[in-house]
């Protein structure tokens, strides 16, 4: 459902936010963060995706970019 979402409107942020949820749900987290990713291209100043984004370095143990999403989820509360 995501993707067709996507497909229709390409600039959906929910949807794209969504589809990382999910992906980072079946430990599928380098697409999870293409897809946060996209949303930050889009709307920057939305904390609750770069915490979700570092979650995901997290979990890949890339632990100084999931330090730097932190702390710019921090900056925009």
């Amino acid at each position: 459902d995501f993707n067709k979402a996507i497909g229709l409107k390409q600039d959906y942020t929910e949807a794209y936010n969504n589809r990382g949820i999910a992906y980072a749900e079946f430990g599928q987290y380098q697409h999870a963060i293409e897809d946060y990713t996209r949303v930050i291209e889009l709307e920057p100043d939305v904390a609750f995706v770069y915490k979700n984004r570092g979650n995901a370095y997290d979990k890949l143990g890339q632990h100084k970019r999931a330090i730097e999403d932190y702390n710019k989820a921090s900056e925009l509360k």
